[in-house]
């Protein structure tokens, strides 16, 4: 489940704007600020760009935000990926 949260983040720090995906899961916020801020850090440190790897634009992504995950000594809170679970497995949906 690391990994989805991961995902959510990548998806969130490419949005521009401050409505991204990672504003449905607001239990992530603190998480997710620690991600934005060492991928900034990171980037500004010229550590990732959008060139520094090779293949293909996705799996350049991916390595970068491997990395930046990496940095980060941190977890998820177990509320955060609680509430990432309960939508992955639906729990959200009426049905």
């Amino acid at each position: 489940m690391n990994s989805f949260v991961v995902i959510l983040l990548l998806v969130s720090l490419s949005v521009a704007n401050s409505h991204n995906i990672m504003s449905i899961f607001p239990t992530c916020d603190e998480f997710s600020q620690l991600m934005s801020e060492k991928f900034k850090e990171l980037r500004d440190n010229g550590e990732i760009t959008r060139d520094s790897c090779q293949g293909s634009r996705a799996e350049c992504m991916k390595l970068n935000m491997e990395k930046v995950r990496c940095e980060i000594d941190a977890e998820p809170s177990e509320e955060c990926m609680a509430e990432v679970e309960t939508f992955m497995k639906g729990g959200i949906c009426s049905k």
